[in-house]
């Protein structure tokens, strides 16, 4: 998979030694598991963060740590207050989605960009977003229904 990111480039500038960020992406690995896409994201937004001072690595690192083995679908969509039985529809589903495709449903319901920056991110058009966004909606609507779709996926704007 071809970097989204210049990763090494934002470590240097958030001054963290190549150690540190061998730690921050073991966490990362271990949080995402195979999911590179999102690995990177969150790896990007920490090194952003430490850039910008809103973090400290070791803060960065001990959030890590705390949460590893506590990532969960829930921190991406709504689903702490629907049945276990749906809940585990929805994980089911989404995570049977490819890497490409979670990745537009994390960036729009959880980070909440819009569809031009999600564009950006992934470097297509935001009228292919629009289009693949409607197009995982859609599945996911045939799957679990249009009750439970409809409270947990806003409409697209």
């Amino acid at each position: 998979m071809q970097a989204l990111y210049d990763l090494d480039k934002l470590a240097r500038e958030a001054a963290i030694t190549p150690d540190q960020v061998r730690m921050l992406k073991e966490c990362v690995r271990q949080m995402h598991g195979s999911d590179e896409m999102l690995a990177e994201l969150r790896l990007f937004r920490t090194l952003s963060a430490i850039r910008d001072g809103d973090v400290t690595f070791e803060v960065a690192f001990s959030e890590f740590q705390a949460s590893e083995n506590d990532i969960r679908l829930d921190e991406y969509l709504d689903i702490r207050d629907i049945g276990d039985s749906d809940r585990a529809l929805v994980h089911e589903e989404v995570l049977r989605m490819a890497s490409s495709e979670r990745l537009i449903i994390v960036l729009y319901y959880y980070e909440r960009l819009k569809f031009d920056e999600i564009a950006l991110v992934l470097g297509i058009s935001t009228e292919q977003v629009s289009r693949r966004h409607a197009s995982l909606i859609e599945r996911l609507r045939a799957k679990l229904g249009a009750p439970l779709a409809s409270r947990l996926f806003r409409t697209a704007s």
